[in-house]
């Protein structure tokens, strides 16, 4: 495990001595002078549909390892691949290259301070709504969280309400639910 502050993450390995085109066939024609690239494994149930794309928290994975080892060991991968195999057929295997990106990992680092350091939850934005909602529309919880106005949710500091309003609140809420 590469720990950095706040941010850490335990990359699955190191590939080295590569070829410069080792991931041509992934579209990528050089992955530059480094001559490595950090290795993601992960095993993914066989009902599950990648969609022709990486899930897009193992790419933000990636990026963190991607930028802990480029600043804390020897190796500076410009690329890392991330390999899914199927849990039930061990021949069915989807990879995919995530190039190295400095902003995304900066980011990385400014969102574990600023988780690290905030006193109020409420001070800070939900992780969808953080990368621009695209996985938003894949999650199950998203009527309750990117959807909602976080700054509408009454803070403990305010006047309490009372019973009437509560159960008012309360029948509000499930007429919602069931419709």
């Amino acid at each position: 495990t590469i720990v950095d502050g706040y941010i850490s993450a335990t990359p699955d390995g190191v590939l080295t001595g590569l070829d410069r085109d080792c991931l041509a066939w992934l579209g990528i024609p050089d992955i530059g002078a480094s001559d490595c690239l950090a290795v993601e494994c992960k095993s993914l149930d066989p009902r599950a549909d990648l969609r022709g794309v990486a899930r897009s928290h193992h790419t933000f994975q990636v990026q963190v390892q991607l930028g802990l080892l480029r600043a804390h060991t020897k190796f500076k991968p410009n690329f890392g691949l991330i390999s899914y195999i199927d849990a039930s057929f061990l021949d069915e295997v989807n990879e995919f290259a995530v190039a190295f990106d400095p902003s995304v990992f900066e980011a990385a680092q400014a969102r574990a301070g600023a988780i690290m350091a905030a006193t109020d939850p409420l001070d800070l934005s939900p992780e969808g709504k953080i990368s621009g909602g695209a996985e938003c529309r894949y999650c199950p919880w998203a009527s309750h969280c990117a959807h909602v106005v976080v700054s509408g949710i009454p803070r403990a500091d305010g006047p309490a309400l009372g019973e009437n309003a509560l159960a008012e609140l309360k029948a509000l809420r499930d007429a919602e639910r069931e419709s």
